[in-house]
């Protein structure tokens, strides 16, 4: 390949190479190719990548294309600096099947992180109805008689829950831990 009207060479692009996309587009169209010089030999291809936005800081560009296989299930690809920068992509010989199978695996540990972190949610929200139910009909309910009469709760989880009403402002402590009781503060 050489440069003509339609092919251009530039080896690290630059703001001003807009003049000859525009120069492409009001003529019969043509090609720019960045990170190759006047012979059509690759350089200055990690300037192109940076200012591409495909590298955000000098020498992260290597930990990019190791984290985009890993994150598709490809093996790390080897790097060789001997002559410029190659990299050399490695294809793992797996089946359509298998590599499906992979992303069916990805999906399923991604909707699993959701539902999980939503049914906590969920749980820790009715706990805490629970509890201030309980302390609105019995004021001088203690941390021992909730966490029995709430099921699969520890009193240390009941202390969690109270310690966190408290800090949220919606429960006040009134008197000493022994004696005392619970105010529900409404806010509405």
């Amino acid at each position: 390949m050489i440069e003509d009207q339609n092919i251009e060479f530039k080896s690290l692009w630059k703001d001003d190479y807009m003049k000859s996309l525009c120069a492409f587009a009001n003529a019969q169209g043509g090609t720019l190719f960045v990170g190759l010089d006047d012979n059509g030999e690759v350089t200055g291809i990690a300037n192109a990548f940076f200012r591409a936005g495909y590298i955000e800081v000098w020498g992260r560009g290597t930990i990019n294309i190791v984290n985009y296989c890993i994150n598709a299930g490809l093996p790390e690809p080897d790097f060789n600096f001997s002559a410029g920068l190659t990299v050399l992509f490695k294809k793992e010989n797996k089946s359509y099947e298998e590599l499906a199978s992979m992303d069916i695996e990805r999906t399923t540990r991604k909707t699993l992180e959701k539902t999980t972190q939503k049914t906590t949610q969920k749980t820790t929200q009715k706990t805490t109805q629970k509890i201030l139910n309980f302390i609105k009909k019995n004021p001088y309910i203690t941390r021992k008689e909730l966490a029995l009469k709430i099921d699969s709760i520890t009193e240390d989880g009941i202390k969690y829950h109270l310690s966190k009403l408290k800090k949220m402002g919606i429960l006040k402590r009134i008197g000493p831990d022994k004696g005392g009781h619970w105010e529900v503060i409404d806010n509405g």
